[in-house]
């Protein structure tokens, strides 16, 4: 039986004054009190970095590290090296935990010793609040129960369950590739960071705690909808990015088959499908799709002559924003396999 076991909670902040109290005083509130918060301050430009700097001054358990504004990848890959705990969770700032998180995790991890444990959330919008039900809906419980770690990784590939908030980590599964560790330092990931860094863990672990239980919350607000102004091609660029960081990772680990393969890149493709979508119909007025592969009948039969990786791969190499935003549009549309019309 595991005792006093030590958990590192990891909080990236960046211009979150507003909000990061809430979060800062629901873990010191937890039950369970063996525990570090590593907060990050992100370059924070309003007054987060102070007021994390004042609660580090009243509890030793809290660890406030200030750096340039590097991105959050960056960000939670310092704090999870210097993190001394058994295990790691994330709370980002904007967001808090059941006061009862630590314990639920300290129960559990005492009695089985897995490598992850999932649990759900709550999301917050405006005056209204509803728990997901992501796990509980994939695999039709509504308890605590064990999966084996390549079924964490079939539900993450489906179900874009891959944020690291909403998840505790063994600490022993924090190994990565060279590969990894030089995408991480290029630091050009503009999406998906969650996924970057939650899925290496997932390809090592072998045993993991599925619970339908809501133990954080996740604020929704103006500020959470990042990199929504970038612009399209930057976009599409990082989809590419994220497929080959995906496939890599699994083929590293001896995780990757050909089902799996389709599963990535649908599932990259479809985060960023309605912004694709929306371009398409901004450009083209709205025309539904048979229309505009009609119209622009060459698209129609690249699509036609290729595969979707081959679509890709030209889709990378453009340097114009609409030609690109096209194909993937209608690859995706290939993809599901469908023509089927949108209004």
């Amino acid at each position: 039986m595991k005792t006093n076991i030590l958990f590192s909670i990891i909080l990236p902040a960046y211009n979150v004054a507003d909000y990061i109290t809430t979060g800062i005083e629901s873990v010191i509130a937890q039950k369970y009190g063996n525990w570090e918060l590593i907060i990050i301050d992100d370059g924070s430009t309003d007054e987060t970095g102070r007021i994390c700097d004042e609660y580090a001054q009243k509890d030793d358990r809290i660890i406030v590290v200030h750096q340039e504004n590097a991105g959050r990848l960056k960000g939670w890959q310092k704090a999870a090296r210097m993190s001394k705990g058994d295990y790691i969770c994330t709370v980002d700032g904007d967001d808090w935990v059941e006061d009862e998180l630590l314990q639920f995790l300290y129960d559990n991890l005492s009695k089985r010793d897995v490598d992850i444990i999932c649990y759900e959330y709550f999301t917050h919008m405006s005056d209204k609040c509803g728990k997901v039900t992501v796990v509980e809906d994939y695999y039709k419980r509504d308890d605590e129960f064990y999966v084996a770690g390549d079924s964490l990784l079939d539900f993450v590939l489906v179900t874009s369950y891959h944020s690291d908030w909403g998840k505790c980590f063994k600490r022993s599964l924090f190994e990565y590739s060279q590969y990894e560790i030089d995408t991480y330092e290029k630091n050009r990931i503009i999406f998906n960071t969650d996924l970057y860094q939650v899925l290496p863990l997932i390809c090592n672990s072998n045993e993991v705690l599925m619970s339908s239980r809501g133990l954080i919350h996740y604020r929704v607000h103006p500020g959470t909808m990042s990199n929504s102004n970038r612009d399209i091609l930057s976009q599409i660029v990082n989809v590419f990015d994220t497929i080959e960081f995906v496939l890599a990772c699994m083929l590293n680990r001896g995780k990757l088959t050909p089902e799996r393969e389709k599963m990535a890149y649908y599932e990259c493709m479809r985060q960023f499908y309605p912004r694709a979508r929306q371009t398409v119909r901004t450009l083209f007025r709205g025309r539904k799709y048979r229309s505009i592969v009609a119209e622009h009948s060459f698209y129609g039969r690249f699509i036609g002559f290729f595969t979707v990786k081959e679509v890709i791969r030209y889709c990378r190499n453009r340097k114009k924003g609409v030609p690109s935003t096209l194909l993937y549009y209608l690859a995706f549309r290939m993809m599901i396999g469908g023509e089927r019309n949108e209004t």
